[in-house]
């Protein structure tokens, strides 16, 4: 009996540290992120016929990255790319498109997409039996810009990203016109955190920050402008208990 063996193909690059799929191409289309014998670092398309099951070149030019890249992430639609990290500076591409903004020097470990929607999440806690209310480790994150208009939201567009070196939570913004081109990367600080794992963002402005610590965080992301108005609603509202 003849057995069948899986489809397969293979690459010449040998020293490959990341692969993602890029979207909206007639074609499958892989990016690969390798590293040449000399430790300089390059990105690369490969695009996969199924009917051959073949690789063959890409239709993107290969593009040396920082020496330090080493994260790959695809970007859904409707803007679609690939995000490249490195300890330096954060990347996208797609296509002949390719935005680059500096960062400070730290550890950018983990990130998630702030998508429009997710599925709801109910939370519980066991407590310890003894009656009394759990107390939940959150901290309040502020936005720097307070004047900033909320621009319409696109799935993709924002990112938050933990820096394990800084133990900081940041926010990647992909500015883009109306037809979804990404013209301008904006990279931000949110705030101080523990030193993060994970990230995973919920929903309506609530993240969870995971730490091998065993000091996960809860937080809220929110403007300055709606911070100080709920401190000085709890302000007040102290001073009325008082009364």
């Amino acid at each position: 009996e003849k057995k069948q063996s899986a489809p397969s193909s293979s690459s010449s690059d040998v020293n490959i540290r990341r692969v993602a799929a890029a979207a909206k191409t007639y074609r499958p289309l892989l990016c690969v992120l390798y590293q040449d014998y000399r430790k300089g670092r390059h990105l690369k398309t490969y695009a996969l016929d199924t009917r051959l099951l073949e690789l063959t070149n890409g239709p993107w030019d290969t593009l040396m990255v920082e020496e330090g890249c080493n994260k790959l992430i695809a970007v859904p639609a409707p803007l679609y790319g690939v995000l490249f990290i490195g300890q330096y500076s954060v990347a996208y591409r797609y296509g002949d498109n390719c935005q680059r903004v500096q960062v400070p020097d730290g550890d950018l470990c983990c990130f998630d997409c702030v998508q429009h929607k997710r599925p709801h999440i109910n939370i519980h806690g066991d407590g310890d039996g003894d009656g009394e209310e759990e107390q939940n480790n959150t901290m309040d994150v502020a936005i720097a810009d307070e004047n900033e208009t909320e621009p319409t939201f696109v799935d993709g567009a924002r990112w938050l990203i933990g820096d394990g070196l800084n133990r900081s939570l940041n926010m990647l913004v992909l500015k883009h016109t109306a037809n979804f081109i990404v013209k301008q990367l904006e990279f931000n600080k949110l705030g101080e955190i523990v030193s993060p794992s994970t990230v995973s963002y919920i929903c309506s402005g609530l993240a969870f920050v995971g730490s091998c610590a065993g000091d996960s965080q809860f937080i809220e992301i929110h403007s300055d402008k709606e911070w100080r108005k709920r401190r000085e609603q709890e302000d007040d509202d102290d001073d009325d208990d008082d009364d």
